[in-house]
């Protein structure tokens, strides 16, 4: 393990000079930030077979803004990632390749705002809810849905309306997602929200992913919870309207040890039709898999505003090891990723 952290450590000098890079663009109109991010990967498959594996990759990303009245704006996201391992793309963010080296102009729209709501319009990055059964990190070529999203805040109400098709390649079936969603601030310690996503799949998606059915609707409720200054508990539940297979729960606790370093452990247990699903890119939720059930910890290190280290493992189990979609077998991971921001 040592010699895992060491190589991440040696990288932050390296990265702490990106931090500079956004300011080439003070004092024009375009708005640029981004991050670099070194990654270590080391994990064991195992139930069935016996493996395993390691991975190393540095991801770039590039968000651009450009003001084009007092509240509408042009935006634009340039990713570049690439992997350095034996095992071809194993690991990589990036969908619809089979290079080791990636790059793409990947989210593209329009934005506008006025004093209570804002609209997005274009290709982007999504996430449901709380995130458990759709939270879209991945990048490249046809990984992003086309999408408008309003969202607003009323007082101590936060609402979103997300209607989304997604990108992908010429000849395949598209996908339709129609999201409602709203948060409520009890006071400034808690809050509570609900989901109702629709989800219609193409054909080429449900064969694939040998879904039961073409739509599906998904309820959610999540919340957060301070229980002390320096912890804190999030949690989320999930329901379709499937007829087996169609629960998910994950729940996360924090704490905060000083300025600098922050702890974590959660519990997750995702079953198959509990989740959105990308043609592209299998199960759209936060954790890796649906049809597993394990555990998250994780060590957060912030070196200055800019800079922060993240040292983490998490290991499931399948729930049906019958299941052909889904966890391909038992897995544990450790993760260790050094982000600058600039």
């Amino acid at each position: 393990m040592k010699k895992r952290i060491s190589v991440l450590l040696s990288c932050i000098c390296i990265l702490g000079t990106a931090c500079g890079v956004a300011e080439a663009a003070e004092g024009t109109d375009i708005q640029l930030d981004g991050t670099y991010v070194v990654h270590y990967r080391d994990q064991h498959d195992q139930n069935p077979g016996d493996r395993t594996r390691t991975g190393y990759k540095e991801t770039l990303t590039l968000n651009a803004t450009i003001p084009v009245q007092e509240k509408l704006s042009l935006y634009a996201r340039f990713t570049y990632q690439t992997l350095q391992n034996n095992y071809g793309i194993f690991s990589a963010d990036y969908v619809n390749s089979k290079k080791q080296n990636n790059a793409a102009l990947d989210a593209m729209g329009i934005t506008y705002k006025n004093a209570a709501y804002s609209y997005k319009l274009g290709l982007q990055a999504l996430t449901f809810g709380g995130g458990a059964i759709y939270d879209n990190t991945y990048i490249g070529h046809h990984s992003l849905p086309y999408a408008v999203k309003i969202s607003g805040k009323v007082g101590r109400v936060e609402s979103t309306f997300i209607g989304a098709k997604t990108n992908y390649q010429t000849g395949i079936e598209n996908d339709t997602f129609y999201v409602l969603q709203g948060s409520y601030a009890i006071d400034k310690k808690t809050s509570v929200g609900a989901m109702l996503a629709n989800v219609s799949y193409g054909k080429d998606t449900a064969s694939r992913y040998f879904l039961p059915n073409r739509n599906v609707c998904y309820l959610s409720l999540y919340g957060s919870k301070n229980l002390t200054d320096k912890i804190s508990l999030s949690t989320e539940i999930v329901r379709s309207n499937s007829s087996e297979n169609n629960t998910a729960i994950q729940a996360t606790i924090k704490k905060k040890l000083d300025a600098k370093n922050t702890i974590s452990a959660g519990y997750y247990r995702i079953e198959n039709d509990a989740v959105v699903v990308d043609y592209n890119a299998a199960e759209m939720s936060t954790y890796p898999n649906s049809n597993a059930q394990g555990y998250t910890v994780a060590w957060t290190h912030t070196f200055n505003q800019n800079i922060s280290m993240k040292i983490g493992e998490y290991s499931y189990k399948k729930i049906n090891a019958a299941s052909s979609s889904g966890a391909a077998t038992d897995r544990s991971r450790f993760t260790a990723t050094v982000t600058a921001k600039f």
